[in-house]
C-alpha cells in the first residue's frame, strides 16, 4: 500500500503542473482589464509562470528520450530519500502545510501584524523548541519590518476580520 501511495505521489507533480497552467492563463487574461499599474505584476507573474511550466514540460519530454547509463548520486536540491518518502515523511510535510494554513487563517482573522506576533513565536516554540527569548526577538523584528514597510512604502497589509 505504501509503495503504491509513493508511486502515486511521484506522479502528482505533473498533475499539479498541468493544473497551474490554466490558472496562470486565467490570471493573465483577467489582469488585462486592470489599469496599467495594477496589471503589471499579475501579468508578469502569469507570463513567467506559463513560461516556467512550458520549460518544465519540455524538459520532461526531452528527459524521457534520454537513456542514462549511470544514475550516480542524486545532485538535485529536492531529492527525497527513503525516510522522507515514507508516510511519516509525508506526515511531516503535511504538518508544515498545516502550520502555514494556520498562519493564513490568523492573517485573515486578525491581520498581518498581529498574526505575525502570534504565529512566529508559537511556531518556533512548538515546532523547533526555540527559546522564548529568540522567539520573541524574531517576532518583534518581523513586526517592526512589517510596520516599517507599511510606513515607508505605504504598503497595505491585510487587516483581518476581527482586529481593524
Amino acid at each position: 500500500m505504501q509503495r503504491y501511495l509513493v508511486g502515486l505521489i511521484d506522479r502528482l507533480d505533473l498533475v499539479f503542473i498541468l493544473w497551474l497552467l490554466p490558472l496562470f492563463a486565467y490570471v493573465y487574461w483577467a489582469s488585462q482589464e486592470f489599469m496599467l499599474g495594477a496589471r503589471l505584476f499579475p501579468s508578469y507573474v502569469a507570463l513567467l509562470g506559463m513560461a516556467l511550466i512550458g520549460i518544465e514540460l519540455l524538459r520532461r519530454v526531452v528527459k524521457r528520450g534520454i537513456t542514462v547509463a549511470d544514475e550516480g548520486p542524486a545532485t538535485a536540491d529536492l531529492v527525497l530519500d527513503e525516510e522522507q518518502r515514507s508516510l511519516a515523511g509525508y506526515g511531516r510535510g503535511l504538518l508544515m502545510f498545516a502550520w502555514l494554513a494556520g498562519f493564513y487563517l490568523l492573517i485573515y482573522l486578525i491581520g498581518m501584524l498581529w498574526a505575525t506576533a502570534v504565529f512566529v513565536p508559537l511556531f518556533l516554540l512548538v515546532q523547533f523548541r526555540a527559546s522564548w527569548w529568540i522567539s520573541g526577538l524574531l517576532a518583534l523584528g518581523l513586526m517592526g519590518l512589517i510596520y516599517g514597510l507599511h510606513i515607508t512604502l505605504r504598503l497595505r497589509w491585510p487587516q483581518g476580520l476581527w482586529l481593524n
